[in-house]
């Protein structure tokens, strides 16, 4: 009887924790917004140096 409660506590346990991962992913998904604010249109004559263009791809 004992190993019946715990092999049920077990699954139940298995199923819990798979069902918060699918549910976090649908409700927690990252949403993409555009940011037009962020966005800095360069010439192209202008140089930018590494650490700029490092920053920039970064924080995408």
């Amino acid at each position: 009887m004992l190993e019946a409660v715990l092999i049920g506590l077990a699954i139940f346990s298995i199923v819990k924790v798979i069902i918060f991962i699918k549910l976090s992913d649908i409700f927690l998904s990252k949403k993409v917004k555009n940011d037009n604010d962020n966005i800095i249109e360069i010439s192209d004559d202008v140089q930018i140096d590494e650490s700029t263009k490092y920053k920039r791809d970064y924080f995408k």
